[in-house]
């Protein structure tokens, strides 16, 4: 947990300072998650997505912060969308 305290300043200010990168969105989003706060961490994905749709890394993280939201109904419908967009 450690480790992830000092990471999160630094992707959060990479995913501020580029904001329109879905990398640095779903860097700061699964750093967010490791650090318990997944209703952020869900912000963080859904603006990469945003930027861009098919992004699987933010895909797969926004199914993971909806799943430790608890909102397992939400995030199945997120991994039937995300297989459909790639069959």
């Amino acid at each position: 947990l450690g480790r992830v305290r000092e990471a999160l300043p630094q992707a959060r200010r990479a995913a501020h300072d580029d904001a329109r990168n879905p990398a640095a969105q779903s860097a700061l989003g699964y750093a967010l998650l490791r650090d318990r706060q997944a209703e952020a961490a869900l912000r963080a994905f859904e603006a990469a997505l945003m930027v861009a749709p098919a992004f699987a890394e933010a895909r797969l993280g926004r199914i993971d912060a909806l799943r430790a939201l608890g909102r397992d109904g939400e995030a199945r419908q997120a991994l039937e969308d995300s297989r459909a967009a790639i069959m």
